[in-house]
């Protein structure tokens, strides 16, 4: 699985993504999740990297966590249309792309444990 941080809104430009070493992959580990970028990426720095769409072909997820910066801000909207750019993904197939926009899951906080829930049901819905 992917979990894309930060894009250019409205499209998959400018793709950065957590990797192994950042906090949120450790939550995705204890959510049932796999991180695909386990051991960095290319061009990682402390846990993410920028991403291209050549690496997302390569890895193929089949579970995409996109985050919406605020339901009003600019990154609000249907993450689905811009990843529609990508059919050939098997998250975008299946339709397991789910935007995040809870507030408090980009930050290593008192809860840290609601992100792993959350994520843990974005993973795993048929766990309900």
């Amino acid at each position: 699985m992917v979990l894309i941080i930060d894009r250019t809104p409205g499209t998959l430009r400018d793709l950065y993504t957590a990797t192994g070493g950042s906090f949120l992959a450790e939550l995705v580990e204890i959510a049932g999740g796999k991180i695909a970028f386990a051991g960095g990426g290319p061009g990682s720095t402390r846990g993410y990297a920028k991403l291209s769409k050549e690496d997302l072909l390569a890895s193929d997820p089949g579970v995409i966590l996109d985050f919406i910066h605020g339901v009003k801000s600019r990154f609000a909207g249907d993450p689905m249309e811009a990843w529609g750019e990508m059919p050939e993904l098997k998250a975008v197939r299946t339709r397991r792309v789910m935007g995040v926009n809870e507030d408090y899951v980009p930050h290593a906080s008192q809860r840290i444990v609601q992100t792993a829930e959350l994520f843990a049901r974005l993973i795993h819905p048929e766990a309900k």
